[in-house]
C-alpha cells in the first residue's frame, strides 16, 4: 500500500515481480477491469499458475496456460491462506486485483522456489 496526497492508502497500480511484468491480461486484472477464471487463457495465466505451483501450492496438471477447476481450486487454496496477511482477498477461485497483489508481493522471482511469507505455514500439527 502507498499513502496518497490525503494521507490516505491506495493499493499499488503497478507490478513489481518480474513473473507478472509485461503481460496484458494481467494489467486489466490489476485494474479490477476483468478477472482470471474458469475459460481464461494465455501467458498471464501461466504466471499465475507457475507462481502457485513455485510458491507451493499444488497445481494438478501442471502449468498449462488454461484456467480449469484445478486452477481455481489452487487460486482457492492460495486465496484462504493468504487471507490473514492480506485482508481484501475473498476465496472465489479467481484471480482479482487483490490476488494478484498478494501474488505480486509473495511469489518468488522467477527461476526460485519458496515464497517470502508462509503461506501456508509448512507444518502440519507441529511437524515440518
Amino acid at each position: 500500500m502507498t499513502a496518497d496526497s490525503t494521507g490516505s492508502s491506495t493499493p499499488p497500480t503497478v507490478l513489481r515481480n518480474e513473473r507478472f511484468l509485461n503481460l496484458p491480461e494481467l494489467t486489466g486484472v490489476l485494474a479490477g477491469q476483468t478477472s482470471l477464471g474458469v475459460g481464461s487463457k494465455g501467458p498471464g495465466v501461466c504466471a499465475v499458475q507457475q507462481a502457485l505451483a513455485d510458491m507451493g501450492f499444488s497445481v494438478p496438471g501442471g502449468v498449462d496456460g488454461s484456467f480449469g477447476s484445478q486452477s481455481t481450486k489452487a487460486v482457492r487454496n492460495f486465496q484462504v491462506h493468504a487471507r490473514p496477511a492480506f485482508p481484501a482477498i475473498l476465496a472465489t477461485g479467481k484471480v482479482d486485483a487483490a490476488t494478484l497483489r498478494a501474488l505480486d508481493a509473495l511469489a518468488p522471482p522467477p527461476g526460485q522456489r519458496g515464497q517470502s511469507q508462509h503461506l501456508p505455514i509448512p507444518r502440519y500439527k507441529g511437524t515440518p
